[in-house]
Parts: C-alpha cells; sequence; structure tokens
C-alpha cells in the first residue's frame, strides 16, 4: 500500500499546471514579437511616425507580452480561483491511498474512488506522477509519500500493473 499526502495550495498548483516559460510552446514567437515590437515602438515616436502606426506597434508589443509571459500563469490562478469556489476553501489537504483501489480524499473526507481498470496511463515527471482517469489525472507528489516512496511506487506499476502504459511528462511541464 502506497499514501501521498500533501497542502493543494494556489502556488503548487500554479507549478503544476504552468509550464515552464522558456519550453511552452509558441514562447519563441511571442518573444520575437515582443522584441520587434519595443524598439519599433521606440523608434516610430523619436521619428514623430503616425499615430497609427505608434498604436498598433505599442499593441502588438503588449499582445505579444501579455501571450507570451502572463498568459499561462495567469490561467493558471484563474483555474485555480474557481477550484476553490467549489470547494470554499483556499487550500486543502489531499491525500490519495492506493492499494487494491485508489481513493482520494479532502480534508480528510473521501472524495473519489478509482479502480484500476479505469486508469489509462502513468506518467512521470521530476516531481510528480500522474496517474490518468478519463482525460483528469490523480496526481502524486513523489517527495510527500507518507507510506513507500516514489521509486517503490514507480516499481510496484511496472511489475503489478503492466497493462496501464507508462510515458514521461512532456518537456515544458517536466519540472
Amino acid at each position: 500500500m502506497f499514501q501521498n499526502e500533501y497542502c493543494m495550495d494556489i502556488n503548487r498548483y500554479r507549478h503544476w499546471t504552468s509550464p515552464i516559460l522558456t519550453k511552452a510552446k509558441g514562447f519563441r514567437f511571442w518573444l520575437l514579437l515582443t522584441l520587434i515590437g519595443l524598439p519599433t515602438a521606440c523608434v516610430l515616436y523619436a521619428t514623430g511616425a503616425k499615430q497609427s502606426f505608434k498604436s498598433a506597434a505599442l499593441l502588438i508589443t503588449l499582445a505579444a507580452f501579455y501571450r507570451g509571459f502572463l498568459f499561462r500563469p495567469m490561467y493558471a490562478n484563474k483555474q485555480f480561483r474557481l477550484l476553490s469556489a467549489q470547494f470554499k476553501k483556499k487550500s486543502w489537504m489531499t491525500k490519495v491511498v492506493i492499494s487494491d483501489t485508489i481513493q482520494l480524499f479532502m480534508d480528510g473526507e473521501l472524495n473519489n474512488e478509482v479502480q484500476w481498470s479505469q486508469v489509462d496511463k502513468l506518467v512521470e515527471a521530476k516531481s510528480y506522477f500522474d496517474l490518468e482517469v478519463d482525460g483528469d489525472y490523480l496526481r502524486l507528489d513523489k517527495a510527500t509519500f507518507t507510506q513507500g516512496d516514489a521509486e517503490s511506487f514507480l516499481t510496484y506499476m511496472k511489475e503489478c500493473h503492466p497493462e496501464i502504459p507508462y510515458q514521461e511528462e512532456k518537456p515544458e511541464f517536466n519540472r
């Protein structure tokens, strides 16, 4: 039997759901637009170009900066605020008990029970495991096993549940 416990809060949620900025898809494109748009706007202002050109350059720069640097963390914050409103809590203790079934507890109360036949995939990142169930994930923090440990859990999964496909996390989330 394995047991994993952690406190879900905004920082953990943002860390787990917002990709590494420099590895996110499209980051280089938005960075390039920002790096082109800002000097272009400065040159247009210095040369006294038409207001419409200056406005367009600033708008492109603003949109590129927002989309490239701010969008993903802000989106993760919004998702967490919605979860917090649903549970009427700013943080909660999550406990996952793994034995004949997988049980998810939130603040000590059983929230969900999953049969092994429902698990579609095991995904491993540097700091967590995901058990994919119907397009959603049960996440296990590698550092917070209270019974068992991350290495023995991975060994258990490969030996006792070889029918569950294993894969590594996408590079933009693998931290």
